[in-house]
C-alpha cells in the first residue's frame, strides 16, 4: 500500500505544483544554514520537469512560505540544537500490523548521540492552499497518513512511538499542527496543560517534545 498516495490532490495541475514545491523543500537542510537560491530552484523545476508557465510565480509563492515564521522556526537548525542528522524524500517500507506499508517522507529529523538514535520528527508538507478555518478539518483528514508515518519513522529508527513526534505543515498558510502519541512527554519544560495530540504547538526549542531531554 502507498501511504503517500491515499490523500493524493486529484487536480493534476495541483499535484504539480505539490511535487514542485516538495521539491524545493527537499533542497533545503537548515534554513539558517543557508536556502536555495531562485536559479537553483529553476535547476529543480527543470529536472523534474516542471513544465507549467508559472515557474517565476511558483518561486515567489515558495519564497512566502519561507518567510512564514512558523515555517522558518520549523526548518532551522537552531529548533533542534540536538538534531545530527537530517533526511529528506526518505523511501520507505515498513510492516504495520498486519500488513506493508510504503511510501516517501518529506523530512526526517533525527537527534542522536554516541549511543545511536534517542528521538525523531518526521515533516509532512502540505502545500494545498486552505483558509485557517479549514485547519482542524484538513488536521482530521491527514491524521491517519501522518500516524502511519510516525510509526513507520519509530521503525525505522528501531524507536518507541513515544520518542517520535509528527508535523503537518501547512506552508501556504504558515500554520504547523503537531501529532504525538497519547504519553507523557519527555520534554520536563514543555506546558503540562497542552493536549499531546492533534494540537498546534509552538516550535521553539522550549516547546520540541525533544528538546533539552537529551541532556
Amino acid at each position: 500500500m502507498l501511504a503517500a498516495n491515499l490523500f493524493g490532490n486529484a487536480d493534476p495541475a495541483g499535484r504539480r505544483i505539490g511535487t514542485l514545491h516538495h521539491a524545493w523543500f527537499a533542497a533545503i537542510e537548515w534554513l539558517d544554514v543557508g536556502e536555495p537560491t531562485d536559479e537553483a530552484l529553476r535547476g529543480i523545476a527543470r529536472q523534474l520537469p516542471y513544465e507549467g508557465e508559472d515557474l517565476e510565480e511558483q518561486i515567489v509563492v515558495f519564497r512566502a512560505a519561507l518567510s512564514r515564521p512558523a515555517v522558518r522556526t520549523l526548518l532551522s537548525k537552531a529548533s533542534y540544537p540536538r538534531a545530527q542528522r537530517v533526511e529528506t524524500e526518505r523511501p520507505f517500507v515498513v510492516r504495520d500490523g498486519s500488513r506493508m506499508v510504503s511510501g516517501r517522507l518529506d523530512r526526517i529529523v533525527w537527534l542522536e548521540n554516541e549511543d545511536g538514535t534517542l528521538a525523531a520528527e518526521v515533516i509532512d508538507y502540505k502545500t494545498d492552499a486552505i483558509s485557517v478555518a479549514e485547519l482542524p478539518e484538513r488536521v482530521e483528514y491527514y491524521r491517519p497518513q501522518v500516524e502511519a508515518y510516525l510509526r513507520a519513522v519509530a521503525s525505522l529508527g528501531s524507536l518507541p512511538a513515544s520518542r517520535v513526534t509528527a508535523v503537518l505543515a501547512f506552508t501556504a498558510i504558515g500554520q504547523i499542527e503537531r501529532i504525538c502519541v497519547q504519553v507523557p512527554l519527555v520534554n520536563p519544560r514543555i506546558r503540562r496543560d497542552a493536549p499531546t495530540n492533534g494540537l498546534s504547538l509552538p516550535v521553539g526549542v522550549d516547546d520540541m517534545p525533544f528538546a533539552g531531554a537529551l541532556t
